[in-house]
């Protein structure tokens, strides 16, 4: 009887081991593929919530990060064409509080370096549906020789009309997205970066943030999580895995981090991470969550910023679809029951309403977008055609193309609206006695303007259409 009794025991022991480890073994080898032993001591122990049901004059500021990798070559332009049509039909008659339509980031990978891509995306950033910032797979670099590539990079979107201000004396600006998710040679492998200093190099070609992170499964991942923070390069790899938070009555000139959310989904049992993926589709539920650990400056916790994040290519079956039009509706529908006041923007309008929250602003952020980075220059030309010396501005706009030819430029800004000819450059000057205007090329050129304008041009022609604007045919120089 007894040994039937020990035997008893010992079996029940092995049951009660093989029902808690299986668990814990389960647990453990999930912790170390999607390696939250970086992060989630933080997550336990000093990461913040919000509580959306209690904030008063609340506004939501929220942005999408798209990996976007077309593809190189015609059949990545081809791609691109009908990923752009389809997307502009998708988001039709979308709009945020203010009247807003949505706001896309295309964060476009340089080593792709294919034009007609970037073309296709001018399109939709001249109707004010985006932006596009700078995304890089590079590796094998070092200190020493990554800043001369970075600076023919930037030059390279620049002359895409892309990261570049309008204003007089542009400088390059763009936010930064590591395409190898490596940022800082935080993998640990040189051929997925391999630049220690990689943070202070950005930020001295014109980089006001990095929007790469959540990183989750990559070591690349920082233990500071929902934070928008900033980071001091040092010799070191990872140098951002923490930093001192944006806040109010601090300007911080460090490197700032902008992430989106990390948290435990309990209703799908995973981790949320942000991600709109063909993987990670879209549940109405997650909504709350990416607003529970949305991103603040700390002492403005009325401003909630939602960053998620997707390569919209990839994943074109979420981005194209019903799906991301409810993700964008039910967005709505939850800010509306909460009464926060949503705000569709891009990275660049969320970091300029960062920088004014830090400076004590507090009144309605909408009108903060461009408070410190004006918009690109891409937002007020159509550029389909690559330019160089460009200086845009009301007074002022001019740029030469980078190859004559025939070409067709449509702008928001100053008294002309098209421009259609063979051009090799364009000059528009605001004078005392008017608007002054020269134009070189071959041939004939055609030029509709909502006033008059001077030219230093001979005019052949000078018309008034159904509009009532002028239409000049001059000779070029």
């Amino acid at each position: 009887m007894l040994l039937k009794s020990s035997r008893a025991k010992i079996i029940m022991f092995l049951v009660l081991i093989l029902f808690i480890g299986t668990p814990i073994s389960y647990l453990a080898q999930k912790a170390i593929r999607y390696k939250t032993y970086i992060w989630m001591p933080t997550y336990f122990f000093n990461s913040h919530s919000n509580n959306i049901d209690k904030i008063q004059n609340g506004h939501v500021l929220f942005l999408i990060a798209d990996h976007h990798e077309p593809g190189t070559g015609e059949q990545g332009a081809a791609r691109s064409k009908h990923w752009c049509e389809m997307y502009k039909k998708n988001i039709e008659g979308i709009k945020d509080d203010f009247g807003n339509p949505f706001q896309y980031t295309w964060f476009y990978p340089y080593d792709h370096l294919n034009s007609q891509v970037l073309f296709n995306l001018n399109e939709l950033v001249f109707m004010g549906l985006g932006e596009v910032e700078f995304q890089w797979h590079h590796g094998n670099d070092s200190n020493s020789t990554f800043p001369p590539k970075l600076n023919a990079a930037v030059a390279w979107f620049n002359s895409h009309g892309s990261m570049l201000p309008v204003g007089p004396n542009p400088k390059p600006q763009f936010g930064f997205v590591h395409g190898n998710w490596a940022l800082d040679n935080s993998s640990g492998n040189p051929r997925q970066c391999g630049v220690n200093k990689e943070l202070d190099i950005l930020r001295k070609y014109g980089c006001y943030a990095d929007f790469t992170f959540s990183t989750l499964g990559t070591v690349a991942q920082p233990a500071k999580i929902n934070s928008i923070y900033y980071a001091k390069d040092t010799d070191r790899p990872k140098s951002y895995n923490t930093g001192e938070d944006a806040k109010v009555g601090s300007s911080n000139s460090g490197f700032m981090i902008f992430e989106g959310p990390i948290c435990c989904d309990w209703h799908d049992r995973i981790w949320e991470s942000g991600a709109l993926e063909t993987t990670s589709p879209f549940k109405p539920h997650r909504v709350r969550l990416w607003l529970k650990y949305a991103s603040i400056v700390k002492g403005r916790p009325e401003w909630l910023f939602v960053k998620v994040y997707t390569h919209g290519v990839q994943s074109r079956d979420v981005i194209l679809s019903k799906q991301f039009r409810d993700m964008l509706l039910e967005l709505k529908k939850v800010c509306k029951k909460n009464r926060l006041s949503l705000h569709f923007v891009t990275a660049r309008e969320a970091f300029n309403i960062v920088k004014a929250a830090e400076e004590g602003y507090k009144s309605n952020p909408e009108v903060l977008r461009d408070y410190l980075l004006k918009k690109p220059i891409n937002r007020v030309i159509s550029i389909s055609y690559r330019i160089k010396n460009a200086v845009i501005d009301e007074n002022k706009l001019e740029f030469e193309l980078v190859q004559p030819q025939y070409s067709i430029f449509l702008f928001k800004i100053g008294p002309v609206k098209t421009i259609k000819g063979f051009l090799s450059r364009y000059q528009f000057k605001m004078r005392r006695r008017g608007y002054f205007l020269l134009v070189e090329g071959e041939g004939i050129v055609e030029i509709t303007s909502k006033e008059e304008v001077q030219f230093e041009n001979e005019v052949i022609s000078d018309t008034i259409n159904t509009l009532g604007e002028h239409v000049y045919r001059v000779r070029t120089k």
